[in-house]
């Protein structure tokens, strides 16, 4: 399942096909691409129930054991996200905003995930960003 980057404000299906059909041919496996909402007309829940949406649409169709996450960039983070999620319901936790607590099956973890350059501290830098 590839998840494109494009620090969440552009990118789209259209514009990863090439790239994803290659990856298919070199690796013989299919390829997923999901669509997911940018900002700023959106904000990063929404994002998260456009990817976990798509992965429970998938793992439905497919073993999601077979399944590999792809993230690039920001998609990374969203990969990341979708894996947490899936691990908090799993351990019974009630973090998840209840909307997208209903799509995530915790059995439904994926075989595995490569992150490319993943966004994934959103911590306030400390000190200054010049120096």
């Amino acid at each position: 399942m590839w998840v494109y980057g494009g620090a969440f404000l552009s990118g789209d299906v259209q514009g990863n096909l090439t790239k994803a059909d290659l990856i298919s041919r070199k690796t013989n496996m299919d390829v997923f691409v999901c669509e997911y909402r940018l900002v700023p007309e959106f904000d990063a829940d929404d994002i998260c129930w456009d990817m976990a949406l798509a992965f429970k649409w998938l793992s439905q169709r497919r073993n999601p054991r077979k399944v590999i996450l792809l993230g690039i960039s920001s998609g990374g983070s969203v990969c990341v996200r979708q894996l947490q999620y899936i691990a908090e319901k799993k351990r019974g936790e009630t973090l998840l905003p209840s909307y997208i607590n209903t799509l995530i099956d915790p059995e439904t973890m994926p075989a595995g995930a490569v992150l490319m350059g993943p966004f994934v501290d959103f911590t306030e830098p400390k000190g200054s960003l010049v120096h």
